[in-house]
């Protein structure tokens, strides 16, 4: 499944249980889970192990909740048919935060259509978030792109460094972003 197919599905509300999420860029990941939690109206709860999901099914209350689990190698080896998975979260549900997948396991297979990949954004794509969390001449903003590496977590934190420098100096944000490269604080 492609990031594309997963914002598809959160327009028209129709998401699946189920999902695992992996790759190096972290914020858009939590951007996504945010997202789905909001669509459907669930809150966020974090779990240690899938178990906890699976054991929360049965609620008194009859709340649902967007269960998020980050790297449960116990759950992934055992490579559960996603048919049992789903019946197991009832209303419930599950994104799989995952840091590293061995694309020829067995949980890899049995989950490929639940797998998506969230890579780091090209920097055209960058610019435009970029432009959102600092108004930096575009020269600049090319530059700080290519300083994070194309990592939207870190052109985040970069960015709030240039708009809280700037505010309390009282200056643009270009000459906040020079003085803090000189520097070195970013």
């Amino acid at each position: 499944m492609t990031v594309n197919e997963v914002k598809k599905q959160i327009k028209t509300g129709s998401l699946c249980p189920f999902y695992v999420f992996t790759g190096a860029e972290i914020e858009a990941q939590r951007i996504y889970i945010n997202k789905i939690a909001e669509v459907t109206n669930k809150p966020i709860k974090r779990i240690e192990s899938v178990k906890e999901a699976f054991n929360r099914r049965a609620s008194i209350l009859k709340v649902s909740n967007v269960f998020v689990c980050r790297d449960d190698l116990e759950f992934w080896k055992s490579a559960t048919e996603i048919e049992k998975v789903e019946e197991l979260l009832g209303d419930n549900i599950l994104i799989l935060q995952m840091t590293d997948i061995d694309k020829r396991s067995k949980a890899s297979k049995t989950y490929a259509d639940r797998v998506i990949t969230f890579d780091y954004m090209d920097a055209d794509t960058l610019y435009k978030y970029t432009e959102r969390a600092c108004s930096l001449s575009d020269n600049n903003a090319y530059e700080l792109i290519d300083m994070c590496g194309n990592d939207y977590s870190r052109i985040l934190l970069e960015t709030n460094k240039i708009n809280t420098y700037a505010r309390a100096q009282g200056v643009s944000m270009d000459e906040a972003f020079n003085v803090l490269v000189q520097e070195g604080t970013i």
